[in-house]
């Protein structure tokens, strides 16, 4: 049976094995031109807390914050790729 910490714990090891390089902020970069002020406000949130994972991964807030982020705009599968792409890139 599948458990959603099980998810969170591999999503945890996939987004921290890989290098820190900026290939996953890629897509935060080329954000929609239409979107609103309470948006782009949350969008910039998520990258600085991608960053501070990317620096000292651990549970808690912030990963909870770019998980939820990702899961509510239905992009988790695209962000996952683009960890999965840098430990490809970088073994």
């Amino acid at each position: 049976m599948f458990r959603s910490s099980h998810f969170i714990v591999m999503l945890f090891v996939g987004l921290f094995t890989a290098t820190i390089q900026p290939y996953a902020l890629r897509s935060f970069a080329q954000a929609d031109p239409e979107l609103s002020r309470d948006e782009e406000r949350e969008r910039k949130a998520v990258e600085r807390f991608v960053s501070l994972l990317e620096k000292s991964p651990r549970r808690g807030t912030a990963l909870d914050r770019v998980y939820g982020y990702h899961v509510e705009r239905g992009t988790i599968d695209a962000f996952l790729k683009s960890y999965d792409d840098r430990i490809k890139n970088n073994p």
